[in-house]
This record gives structure tokens, sequence and C-alpha cells, in this order.
């Protein structure tokens, strides 16, 4: 599916994505990276996705970036190049969206409202500025508030 308008409910689980990355260099090129969706919450229009680690950077295909991180709906559709065939969904990321669900219900967790190679790039700084040396894959990450009073300020990473 080349780019185009998405509607939130075309949406699956399992869905491959291609996503624009950062413009870089004097001709300002964009990179594309790559995704899964993981699952859909459709009654606050959430994306949660994986990224993957692009080949020229970490070897063959399939090294999990980060493996959760929930989108809105419209910083996911400002992302997407294309939309690629259906894939199995993978199970490994069901303890975090329980986590991330909880702290959502009680406030304190929130969703990425950026492009998603941005949002990504937030969960690797998180783990950068905490002293985590190389690549290591990124369990979850998402915005979360310091406390119930402030907007949501900060990334929480887990590897």
């Amino acid at each position: 599916m080349s780019r185009r308008r998405i509607a939130f409910h075309t949406l699956t689980p399992g869905l491959g994505v291609l996503y624009f990355g950062p413009r870089h260099g004097l001709l300002r090129r964009r990179g594309v990276g790559i995704a899964q969706i993981l699952a859909l919450d459709p009654e606050c229009e959430v994306v949660h996705v994986r990224t993957f680690v692009p080949a020229r950077v970490l070897g063959p295909r399939g090294v999990i970036d980060v493996g959760f991180l929930p989108l809105a709906f419209a910083a996911f559709t400002i992302s997407v190049c294309s939309l690629e065939g259906a894939y199995p969904v993978p199970t490994d990321f069901w303890p975090a969206l329980s986590i991330w669900r909880k702290e959502r219900d009680a406030g304190t967790a929130g969703i990425f409202a950026v492009p998603l190679w941005e949002a990504a790039a937030m969960a690797r700084e998180t783990v950068t500025e905490s002293g985590v040396a190389g690549h290591v894959t990124i369990d979850y990450a998402y915005p979360v508030r310091r406390d119930r009073t402030e907007p949501f300020t900060v990334v929480r990473a887990v590897c």
C-alpha cells in the first residue's frame, strides 16, 4: 500500500510498516525504518508498534530495536511510508502492553505524539543517558509523568 490516507479501522496487528526517518545531508533525504503493528487501542486511537534495527547498522533484518512503543494514530499516519504484508504477531510484548495499560489507567503513562522515528530516538537517547554502551534491545518505552500534575516529560525505557 503506498502512502495515502490511512483509516484506523484498516490497520491490523501484524501489519509490517515502512516509516520515514529523519532528513539527512545536504539534499535532506529521508531514511526509511522498519516496524510492525503489535496491537491497537481503538477507544483512544493508539497504535502499538515495534521497530527493527536497519540491516545496514547491525546485520540481518529482524533484530528488534524497540520492542514496544505506544504511538498516537495521528503521529503514526505522518510516519508511514508504506504498509507492507501481514506477519505473525509476536506475544513477547504482552507484559509491556499490560504494564503500559495499567499505568495509563492510573494517569501516569502516556503515548508518543511525535513521528515514529523520533519516538524510537527518544527511547534510545534515554537508554544512552543511563549509561548503557553499544546497541541493546529496548523492551519497551513510553512517556511518563513525574507526578499527576505535570505533563508527560520523561521517557521510560526498559531494556
